[in-house]
């Protein structure tokens, strides 16, 4: 016999699978003397999250309702031994902040992506074969803490209550086109062929209406080049030394080529906002870039971002008006050009059937008249005109004047103008000019 007491002690003890192994009764049949006595049971899951500290509280076992039974006889079996009390969640141990920060979900695993890299041209840089990518342009060097700092930068934002995530296939948010020179010649434009790699979407981090894009890149240096051993490398003294030892001095160039130092660019992704904003490391900075810092400087910016954007859509606005406008225009001219066109064919045609009809008048009345006076004449000469007026009727064929107006158009039946008033304007003209 088990009391509602003991079954409530012994599954908040242990798993139920133990509790009716105990019993020797199936997990089914536990199930349905809990439900019987009226005996809460631990929700799915409880055990590990005991485990991990997370236990669930431990309802309180509730008065048995009236006619419910509170035992449970089983057969004679005896009961068994009640485990000892719950353990106590386990505490994990406090440790110091030596742990490394979570990675973001969109650059967890990037890194072997960003690695799976075509050959690096003479620039150095990466160019990964996927482009379903954060938006983060690095050399193999400096990867690891391009990532880290791509890392720190979007989990800031994340703390701040902004998410960052990667734009729409479909978007129209753009990515704005980054000079990476770290110190660009004066008069010398960066247009670099064939273009660098770039993601195929915008990495945007989203502030109350505006998107935001963010870049991370390393940048790049003007340095000497000395062509050495079928290849460029950084000129330094020691290396001239060494070349004008052995003879050789190979011949120089100056590259753009990866600093090592990084950037972080954030930018209006919407094509109408010009604004965009930019911290990078230099070769005497002692600290770090601050993504906390950065984090608070963007967010500085969305009441002017949100007016900016505000008046690019009223721009956009007027602009979508203007154009519509135009296009009225033109398919007003076109509908005017068209609806002139078919008063000229219409015309055309009932002058060509005037014409025609004039024509074929004047020939009947022309046998209409001989026959006439063919009336007039003795028998054998009757006969004989006669006669050869059918042969020239034959000759000619029957012509009905009204087949010519049957096949004439009216302008309508030319073409269907599109607009009413149209069609009036090109009547009126047409009228001035007959």
């Amino acid at each position: 016999m088990v009391t509602r007491e003991e079954l409530y002690r012994l599954i908040w003890a242990m798993p139920m699978t133990k509790v009716s192994a105990q019993l020797g009764i199936s997990y089914g049949k536990l199930v349905q003397i809990c439900s019987a006595l009226g005996v809460p049971r631990p929700a799915q899951g409880h055990w590990t999250r005991l485990e991990l500290g997370k236990a669930d509280p431990v309802p309180p076992l509730p008065a048995a309702a009236e006619g419910q039974p509170t035992t449970w006889t089983g057969d004679g079996m005896p009961l068994p031994k009640a485990p000892p009390a719950a353990r106590a969640p386990r505490k994990k141990a406090i440790k110091g902040n030596k742990t490394a920060p979570a990675m973001h979900p969109h650059l967890r695993g990037t890194k072997a992506q960003f690695l799976n890299s075509r050959p690096a041209r003479d620039d150095g840089f990466l160019r990964p074969y996927k482009r379903a990518l954060p938006d983060l342009r690095t050399s193999s060097a400096a990867l690891d803490r391009g990532l880290l700092l791509a890392n720190a930068l979007y989990n800031a934002f994340e703390e701040a209550g902004h998410h960052v995530v990667l734009s729409g296939l479909n978007s129209a948010a753009r990515r704005l086109q980054i000079d990476p020179r770290e110190a660009p010649i004066k008069g010398q434009r960066y247009a670099p062929y064939p273009q660098p790699w770039r993601p195929d979407r915008p990495t945007l981090v989203q502030t109350e209406g505006v998107s935001i894009g963010l870049i991370v890149l390393e940048m790049t240096e003007h340095v000497k080049m000395r062509y050495t051993n079928n290849g460029f490398v950084r000129d330094s003294p020691e290396l001239t030394a060494r070349l004008e030892r052995s003879h050789g001095s190979g011949w120089t160039t100056f590259e753009d080529v990866p600093s090592g130092r990084l950037r972080i660019v954030a930018y209006a992704a919407d094509s109408g906002v010009d604004w965009s904003q930019s911290w990078q490391e230099s070769e005497d900075q002692t600290a770090p870039l601050s993504p906390e810092t950065i984090v608070k400087a963007v967010l500085a910016q969305k009441r002017q971002l949100l007016e900016m954007a505000e008046e690019a859509a009223r721009r956009a606005e007027l602009r979508h008006r203007a154009r519509l406008e135009e296009q009225e225009k033109c398919r007003r001219r076109e509908d005017e050009r068209n609806i002139a066109k078919s008063y000229e064919e219409s015309m055309a045609t009932l002058q060509r059937a005037i014409q025609r009809w004039s024509r074929v008048m004047e020939i009947e009345q022309f046998f209409s008249q001989a026959e006439q006076r063919a009336a007039t004449l003795p028998s054998k000469a009757q006969t004989n005109v006669l006669e050869r007026v059918r042969l020239a009727r034959n000759l000619i064929g029957h012509q009905d004047p009204l087949d010519l107006l049957r096949e004439w158009k009216a302008p309508a039946e030319i073409y269907k103008p599109l607009y009413a008033d149209s069609a009036d304007i090109v009547r009126q003209r047409t009228r001035r000019e007959l």
